[in-house]
């Protein structure tokens, strides 16, 4: 008996490889298309897909822009706003040392009319002073003080007075000498004294 293979030969070996029950899957194309057709579709879903990305970019970049733009607004305001808390710091240490410079200013005012307050209060009757200088060496206060008076015990009397101030110390006799003034015998006399830094009233 005679037996013919009607299946062509790669179509029977792709057969005997599959397992029993299982078919090849097959790609059918549409009668009347071509390759040209599918190419365009193809191209046309390709270039959909570049717009949409091309605007997702664009409108990413966007926002990034406006982002940009808003920190540099703020960034030129946070700037305004520094240089004028520096101008304020500026302007407040200038203040600052002009109401130093005035509170020295009063406090030597103060001492100085505190200091001939002490000499007024320790003047004996019949003296008077003739000059009252005020230094200042090695950050300490120095006064050198000049007058006349009768009589060497109404000098003592005073440099006793000046002694005894709280706020004067190390009272000293420069020098004094008799002298002749309208007919009259005077002593002269040069002091020098140390003082603190007086209380002001």
């Amino acid at each position: 008996m005679v037996r013919i293979n009607l299946l062509a030969q790669p179509e029977k070996k792709k057969r005997a490889g599959l397992p029993s029950g299982i078919s090849a899957p097959r790609i059918s194309v549409p009668s009347g298309s071509s390759l040209p057709v599918l190419g365009g579709v193809l191209m046309v879903v390709l270039l959909s897909g570049a717009v949409f990305l091309w605007v997702r970019q664009n409108g990413r970049v966007g926002e990034l822009e406006e982002r940009i733009d808003v920190a540099r607004q703020d960034s030129t305001r946070y700037s305004r706003a520094i240089t004028k808390i520096r101008e304020i710091e500026t302007t407040r240490s200038a203040v600052v040392a002009r109401i130093e410079a005035i509170q020295s200013v009063d406090q030597g005012r103060f001492r100085v009319a505190h200091l001939l307050e002490e000499l007024s209060r320790t003047l004996p009757p019949d003296t008077w002073l003739t000059s009252v200088v005020r230094k200042e060496e090695g950050g300490e206060g120095r006064l050198e003080i000049t007058g006349v008076t009768y009589s060497n015990l109404t000098l003592t009397q005073f440099m006793t007075g000046l002694e005894a101030s709280p706020y004067l110390e190390g009272v000293g006799l420069i020098g004094s000498n008799r002298s002749v003034v309208d007919g009259v015998d005077v002593t002269s006399f040069a002091l020098v004294a140390r003082h603190s830094q007086p209380a002001t009233r």
